[in-house]
């Protein structure tokens, strides 16, 4: 039984996952005294525990020298795929065929296995039923850094335009943000430590793969950074609710760093004071306000789309 337990505990290790098979030929093919039963009773809860537990939680945190995310949803797992971030890709049994083709196809590109497992362990692995039946081990998100912003500015050959976020929490809202900016043409999104939610698998889904393409850079001090980007020529407007101007009265073809503030709060009282102009977008119908994401995404979709037109 000490070997047997010392041979289980052996193949249950996230590193060599044994056959459950084998387990349970053992369990059927051999008789054991009342006294040789009890302790295969606590091999058997050992076993679930530790040969389950490490196929359901710490094959997700398999040992390694660098820490991982999980990120879970179709895109942003066939994104990464496609940019070779992916180091291990795990799909829920009885997924439809079609998106088993596209995930297959994309991980034979990138040279990673499909590794099947029942849609409960998924939702176990990553605390919620949203994953869409996928979810991919990438290295940890980092932040960028500015300099990659006005890198990606010069390859373009454009004007600098940013987004700033002034305290953005909602996770959703910061994913949405990032997605808008990346598909409208900014160069990259901005927060500030303290005051924004953290770059996490849930703000990886909801921008739908774009953090793997738009440089998100985390700052210190939101204001100080108004006042370099300021010192370098790069003009500032503020999205407030109040303001008299409107989009179409402002010159889009400068660099630019625009900055979005949270939905109850808005812009910070010095925040506000650093922009170059406040801007509003007018609404129309009986509801007077917009989601920060929504409101995000007209702003950059109005700049972007009036650079090249004279004022």
């Amino acid at each position: 039984l000490t070997g047997l337990g010392r041979f289980l505990t052996l193949k249950s290790a996230p590193d060599g996952l044994g056959s459950l098979r084998a387990f349970t030929a053992i369990q059927v093919s051999v008789c054991f005294s009342r006294i040789a039963r009890k302790k295969l009773d606590k091999i058997s809860r050992f076993v679930k525990y530790s040969f389950w537990g490490s196929k359901r939680i710490k094959l997700f945190e398999k040992c390694c020298t660098m820490p991982v995310m999980l990120i879970y949803g179709r895109n942003p797992v066939l994104e990464a795929l496609r940019d070779n971030q992916v180091e291990r890709l795990f799909v829920a049994n009885g997924i439809e065929a079609k998106f088993t083709k596209e995930l297959e196809a994309a991980a034979f590109e990138s040279g990673v296995e499909l590794e099947w497992y029942a849609r409960i362990e998924l939702d176990r692995a990553v605390k919620t039923t949203n994953h869409q039946g996928v979810i991919a081990e990438i290295p940890d998100t980092d932040f960028a850094e500015l300099d990659d912003a006005l890198e990606l500015a010069a390859s373009r050959e454009e004007d600098l335009f940013l987004v700033l976020l002034d305290g953005i929490t909602d996770p959703h809202n910061f994913g949405a943000i990032i997605r808008s900016a990346e598909a409208l043409g900014a160069h990259g999104v901005v927060i500030e430590e303290r005051r924004s939610a953290p770059l996490s698998p849930v703000v990886v889904k909801t921008a739908a793969g774009a953090t793997a393409h738009l440089p998100v850079v985390q700052v210190k001090n939101l204001p100080r950074l108004i006042d370099e980007l300021k010192e370098d020529g790069v003009w500032v407007y503020g999205a407030a609710g109040e303001a008299t101007a409107q989009l179409e009265q402002l010159d889009y073809n400068r660099p630019l760093a625009l900055v979005i503030g949270s939905e109850g709060d808005g812009l910070r009282r010095l925040v506000r004071e650093k922009c170059d102009e406040l801007v509003s977008i007018p609404l129309k119908g009986k509801v007077k306000s917009l989601n920060a994401s929504v409101a995000a995404a007209i702003l950059i979709h109005t700049v972007t789309s009036s650079r090249g037109k004279k004022k």
